[in-house]
């Protein structure tokens, strides 16, 4: 995902200079201002780096080496298991200072992790400081870096108090308290059987939907393996692929599916924060830092210490699609990543004034927005898919990804429609996709999913010559077509700073229910068949009573029409779900 090769000396030493800094003093992509330091937890996307590093070799060393990094880590978060002797003769509470130094004398820092060590325990835990420049990178790491990492033995301060003496195993006993198997793992207990705000909305989608807590940990283990998920909807069969496509599986599945999830669950965790500890005017940083984690987590390091580097997380999926569906911002910006950091930079500094509704709200269209990339990814590939012949293991392998982290939301807006966008894309479904009823069934949720057709833009023909390709036009575009490629004319969007506001753009539609059935027909099918305008100027030219009776069976003949088509697309009208409300976690 990254937008250029990576440099063939370490990465840690490309990046010095940036931890040295500190992310708190640092705007992220010169928008959002931390004001808590995060910079060990951006550094989660040097996994993701390994991770499709380690795929793209193709081979079954390399697979088993990125599932280490997905279970065990490797950059993020750095701890060390020590064996002290002897053993502790009074309570050591959770995050007291430690110092010793390294196997070259060098001095390093951390602090007790995890739980207070007891009396008599001779376990340690120290996480390493992320304030400086760490060199020790362990856990999973196909290449591990001891250089900064505790001596094989020797002695450490635990508070301040005289030297204690120690061993341990670097290579064996230095872990990673942060990788992406435990996010998933975890996802049950912090945003589900949570104490406050649970279970949180969005995520209560996803498991209402796979009916599984840790369904991104499933998907990317069955493709490790090469089997088959156990959901209640949206199972995929990952022995249908070869290794080249589940290795895409794993990498599109594991950002889009596992840290999407997770930046909504730090947005929420802000916000709960505050509902229970704050008061008007008035929260400490901790609420804050959840935001800040959040903005963290959704950039990733790469693009912090390169800002030509798009990386391999959240901003880099906005920036890769918004250049192929015309929705960059004049300074090559996704439109959606400037939304996204200016929301996150107003709920911040909501929350920090103890304005719990005011963050509340930002998030949740933040977690509308950051659905725009996932739809635009599932249209791609789907187009590549069908129209495009394009039906290598690797555009199937994205294409699955893609509509798994968005089929949860789209069932809970149409259970139907997202039947018939899975149908087309699950696993082993390449060869029979048809790219009009995926946009169909995408465009007539917009609606419910808090989008519009000007946040999704339309699919640009690669050459550049100011075409959409054919068929593939924004679902609100009325401009001329051209015979000779069938394809539309477009103006490229040059949005503007404002476009930073908590609302979507006025091309948004509205849903409008049915009385047949309880159904909801999308009006976005109205969009461009002229019934409105033909109304407006019968009633604006007072044709009379004729004319008036004209127009209603118009009107009725028109919308039956439009409920046997849902009906024949649907299968029945009567299981639409009502397509309203705002997306939330």
């Amino acid at each position: 995902m990254a937008s250029s090769s990576a440099s063939s000396y370490s990465l840690r030493q490309k990046m010095g200079e940036h931890h040295e800094r500190s992310l708190q003093q640092e705007m992220i992509m010169g928008i959002y201002q931390p004001v808590t330091h995060v910079v060990d937890k951006a550094d989660i996307d040097l996994d993701q780096r390994t991770i499709e590093g380690r795929l793209a070799l193709g081979t079954s060393e390399g697979t088993d080496q990125a599932q280490k990094v997905f279970e065990k880590g490797a950059y993020s978060k750095p701890y060390a298991y020590l064996t002290l002797s002897p053993a502790l003769t009074a309570i050591v509470p959770v995050g007291t200072n430690v110092t010793g130094q390294t196997a070259n004398g060098v001095e390093i820092r951390g602090t007790t992790y995890e739980m207070d060590a007891q009396v008599g325990d001779t376990p340690l835990l120290v996480r390493y400081s992320s304030e400086n420049n760490q060199q020790c990178l362990v856990g999973g790491n196909p290449n591990p870096n001891t250089t900064g990492c505790f001596a094989e033995s020797g002695t450490i301060s635990i508070g301040g108090g005289p030297p204690h003496s120690y061993s341990y195993r670097p290579l064996e006993d230095n872990y990673n308290g942060r990788n992406f198997q435990k996010w998933s793992i975890e996802a049950k207990k912090k945003m589900y059987s949570c104490d406050t705000g649970c279970p949180f909305a969005t995520y209560n989608k996803f498991y209402q939907y796979y009916n599984s807590f840790d369904y991104a940990n499933q998907w990317v283990t069955a493709a490790f393996a090469g089997n088959s998920t156990s959901f209640a909807n949206g199972n995929a069969d990952f022995s249908k692929l070869g290794l080249e496509g589940r290795a895409a599986a794993i990498r599109y599945g594991n950002v889009y599916m596992n840290v999407w999830m997770h930046v909504i669950k730090k947005m929420q965790g802000g916000i709960n924060i505050c509902e229970t500890t704050c008061s008007p005017g008035s929260c400490s940083n901790d609420t804050a830092h959840e935001f800040d984690q959040a903005a963290a987590y959704y950039t990733g390091s790469e693009p912090l210490a390169n800002a030509k580097v798009d990386g391999y997380m959240l901003y880099a999926l906005a920036q890769v699609e918004c250049k192929k569906f015309g929705t960059c911002l004049n300074n090559g910006m996704a439109r959606a990543n400037f939304q996204i950091y200016s929301l996150l930079e107003e709920g911040k500094n909501y929350l920090l004034q103890g304005n719990c509704t005011g963050a509340k709200l930002q998030k949740e269209r933040i977690t509308a927005l950051m659905a725009i990339p996932l739809v635009q990814g599932t249209l791609r590939t789907a187009y590549a898919l069908d129209v495009q012949y394009n039906r290598q293991e690797t555009t199937q392998g994205q294409a699955a990804a893609f509509a798994a982290a968005v089929l949860p939301i789209l069932h809970a807006c149409s259970a139907p429609r997202a039947l018939q966008v899975y149908i087309d894309l699950a696993v082993g479904s390449g060869n029979s996709v048809s790219y009009e009823v995926i946009k169909d069934a995408l465009e007539k949720t917009y609606d419910c999913l808090q989008i519009s057709c000007h946040d999704v833009g339309g699919l640009l023909d690669p050459v550049g010559n100011g075409l959409y390709l054919k068929g593939a036009a924004p679902c609100d575009f009325t401009g001329p077509t051209s015979a000779s490629t069938g394809s539309s004319q477009y103006n490229v969007p040059t949005g503007t700073q404002s476009t930073g506001s908590s609302q979507s753009s006025s091309s948004s539609t509205t849903s409008t229910s049915s009385s047949s059935g309880g159904s909801a027909v999308s009006a976005s099918h109205k969009r461009t068949d002229g019934g409105d305008a033909n109304v407006g100027l019968a009633v604006g030219l007072t044709l009379g009573l004729a004319a008036f009776i004209v127009v209603v069976v118009m009107l009725v003949t028109r919308s039956k029409n439009q409920v046997e088509f849902d009906t024949a697309v649907d299968g029945t009208v009567a299981e639409e779900l009502e397509m309203s409300g705002p997306v939330s976690a």
